[in-house]
């Protein structure tokens, strides 16, 4: 099964984190070694834990180890669903951001997560 894991460069190139799928420890090394990635944290549950690690993890005190970025998915999906549900202006605001139609995009996954990517962001500015 693959899982998601957050690949780490030692030194200051772009992009210094990257979120890729592999099946075990032998997958990673073989991947991320010629790349220049220093080392790997995972494995997690969900991608979008993962990115959020990726994008947020960095110096953050809550954002430590991999379950820390569960919850902090589980909770920020959780509002993005109350925020689709309730038709809220930040879903709104997604939708045409994506240059989409709230009503064409409601049910998506992707929706879903972008929407609690922004919220996330909103919380952290």
């Amino acid at each position: 099964m693959l899982r998601p894991y957050v690949l780490v460069r030692n030194d200051a190139r772009e992009p210094s984190r990257v979120v890729e799928l592999f099946a075990d420890g032998f997958d990673i090394q073989a991947y991320a070694e010629p790349r220049g990635f220093g080392h790997a944290i995972g494995p997690f549950h969900t991608r979008f834990a993962a990115e959020l690690m990726a994008d947020f993890g960095e110096g953050n005190p809550h954002m430590q180890h991999v379950e820390d970025c569960e919850q902090f998915a589980k909770k920020y999906l959780s509002l993005a669903e109350d925020a689709i549900e309730n038709e809220t202006e930040d879903a709104f605001d997604v939708a045409s951001d994506c240059g989409q139609m709230f009503a064409n995009v409601r049910h998506m996954t992707w929706f879903k997560e972008r929407i609690a990517y922004q919220l996330l962001c909103d919380a952290s500015a």
